[in-house]
């Protein structure tokens, strides 16, 4: 190979390396957003179960009011 192909070679090497990492770098973002959505759905879900917590806390002390008053 001459000088110049080599140069050509190694540019479009470099060029490939660079849409590859581009691809990577989008299959990350999209990874990163689907963690991101991952955790707020469970904070929710945390958030709705400690509500329910509190309810059957606030029920149960009812109850025995309740039994303790009869």
């Amino acid at each position: 190979m001459t000088k110049e192909q080599l140069i050509l070679a190694n540019q479009r090497e470099i060029l490939q390396t660079q849409a590859d990492l581009l691809k990577i770098q989008e299959q990350l973002r999209q990874s990163y957003e689907e963690i991101t959505l991952t955790l707020k759905e469970m904070q929710r879900s945390q958030d709705r179960l400690v509500a329910s917590q509190e309810c059957v806390r606030v029920l149960l002390e009812i109850k025995n009011r309740r039994f303790f008053a009869a």
